[in-house]
């Protein structure tokens, strides 16, 4: 579709957003170089992995799992075996790819990261420029919306004991999505492009019915591919725009046949993979419990909200206020709409907790850029005055970011490996599959990422009954009672589904556990350093 003059996006203007969006990738590397300069001894190995370890180490475990030639990898956090689901299609590309191109899945999955953290600052701006023509304006939302950050800072990151959202990794924040993950970003870039869409066609005046040559493909090919890389973010989004269209509609006769022939474009292509998903999880309910383990994320109460959004809702209070006395069917509306079912379906949902707040910085944003253009610039007409007012601000919506980014430096190391487990593992790597791993909660963490074998233990939000679990890796090494011991082995704890525990790891780790008495009767089956391998039959 040949652009409207206020879709149209300059040359200068896309330098300026790979400027943007390259400058935040080059700091997310930053923790890298300090975790390499500080690494203890040559004897230990950095895995590759500072943020959010247990969401990158499980995408990369699909990734390992798709290199060894998986079609729809498992979860490895838990022994039961699971069935694979299509939500892990992006990560079984990538381990293709690397498998094809022989490099190593790690890098594979960093490069793709930082390759989905620029399209989703593109996508940004390209939301921008559907709703904005002027290019200061353009550039105002894409920095909010990027860069925005809260007040935790000013509260040491807690508040009444409660980490607070905007200094530890959270979903609201494009620029903490693009340290944790490749899928996040992703649907990160699909939202913006849904709503980029959606906006087009609620254009006052607009009566082009969706098509392959027009935002009806946008529709069409972002809803599908939402719902296959992370489906709750799209539930808020699509039941905002479906309101939004359905007072469109209803406004004028005129519209209400092209209304809803958008809504079809929208919704239709995405219900075979709704079916897909609730016939997995009907059939495999242990599945379904994991996935609702796994995907969500830590809530917050409304006070904390409120101040890890911080300067950018203070910003946007005048434009919310605004759209809330005047509602039309448009962009404002979508934007709240949006906004309001996101916080609607984060508390009245607390098992998926913040996984429907993925992308609530673009509406905030959006109201953000309205605020300092039709209120707060009416108020301070003196450009010295204005720039002195940015040159404050920008620091202060930042600040919270430099903590997300640097705190996981602060506190205990275990992106370190050292080299007898690293050695161990690869062993594993090589000479097994589909086998049941017994070791450390530490170490376990690494294996599926490193072997794509299954654990005992590892985390809390990736394992079936985690505390009955942890309580068997802590048992097994500590007790005496080898009847005990060939219980655990056999998969007599499962919450279902049967397993047998193929290898056990012994190393410094393990022995802070206790002495190993279940290992006499194993078969020894490898060394390196102080840990040991040991086979059970």
């Amino acid at each position: 579709m040949q652009a409207t003059q206020s879709d149209y996006i300059a040359p200068t203007e896309w330098r300026w957003v790979l400027l943007l969006g390259s400058l935040l990738m080059l700091v997310a590397l930053l923790p890298f170089a300090v975790v390499e300069l500080q690494r203890p001894s040559q004897e230990v190995y950095f895995i590759g992995v500072i943020h959010d370890i247990p969401d990158a180490v499980g995408s990369v475990s699909a990734m390992r799992q798709s290199a060894q030639g998986a079609l729809l990898p498992q979860p490895l956090y838990t022994p039961e075996p699971l069935p694979g689901i299509l939500t892990d299609g992006l990560y079984v590309i990538l381990g293709r790819l690397a498998a094809l191109a022989g490099l190593d899945v790690m890098a594979v999955f960093h490069v793709a990261r930082a390759l989905s953290g620029l399209l989703m600052v593109h996508a940004i701006y390209l939301l921008a420029a559907v709703i904005w023509q002027r290019v200061v304006i353009r550039r105002t939302f894409s920095v909010i919306a990027t860069l925005g950050g809260g007040l935790g800072w000013l509260f040491g990151g807690t508040l009444s004991g409660a980490p607070l959202l905007d200094t530890t990794l959270s979903p609201l924040f494009p620029f903490h999505v693009s340290l944790m993950n490749v899928h996040l970003p992703l649907a990160m870039t699909c939202l913006c492009l849904l709503a980029s869409a959606g906006i087009t066609a609620l254009r006052p005046g607009s009566t082009e019915h969706p098509d392959v040559s027009n935002y009806g493909l946008r529709l069409l090919l972002f809803s599908l591919s939402l719902m296959l890389i992370d489906p709750p973010s799209l539930l808020p989004f699509a039941i905002a725009f479906a309101i939004v269209l359905g007072f469109h509609g209803l406004s004028s006769r005129l519209t209400f046949q092209r209304d809803a022939l958008i809504l079809l474009w929208f919704g239709v292509p995405a219900l075979p993979l709704v079916g897909y998903l609730l016939a997995v999880w009907g059939q495999n309910p242990l599945a379904f419990a994991l996935w609702l383990r796994d995907s969500g994320g830590p809530l917050s109460s409304y006070l904390g909200l409120m101040v890890s959004l911080g300067v950018p809702l203070i910003l946007a209070a005048p434009g919310l206020w605004r759209v809330a006395r005047h509602l039309e069917a448009n962009d404002s509306a979508l934007m709240l709409f949006w906004l309001v079912l996101m916080l609607a379906f984060g508390y009245g949902m607390p098992i998926l907790g913040n996984a429907f707040w993925l992308g609530m910085m673009i509406p905030i944003a959006y109201f953000a850029t309205r605020g300092v253009q039709e209120f707060w610039l009416v108020r301070v007409r003196n450009p010295v005055m204005r720039l002195r007012i940015a040159l404050i601000v920008l620091p202060v919506l930042t600040l919270s970011h430099v903590l997300a980014l640097l705190s996981p430096l602060a506190g205990t190391q275990p992106y370190y490996l050292d080299r007898g487990y690293a050695e161990a593992l690869s062993w594993i790597e090589r000479v097994s599959h589909d086998s049941v791993i017994m070791a450390s909660p530490q170490v376990s963490l690494w294996i599926p990422a490193l072997t794509g074998q299954r654990v005992m233990y590892a985390t809390p939000d990736k394992t079936l009954n985690p505390i009955a679990k942890l309580g068997v890796v802590r048992a097994f090494y500590f007790t005496s009672d080898t009847a005990f011991c060939e219980r655990i082995l056999a998969g007599e704890f499962t919450s279902g589904g049967a397993y047998r525990v193929r290898y056990v790891v012994f190393g410094p780790r393990e022995r802070a556990l206790g002495a190993g008495a279940c290992l006499e009767g194993l078969t020894p089956a490898f060394s390196a350093y102080e840990v040991r391998v040991y086979r059970h039959r």
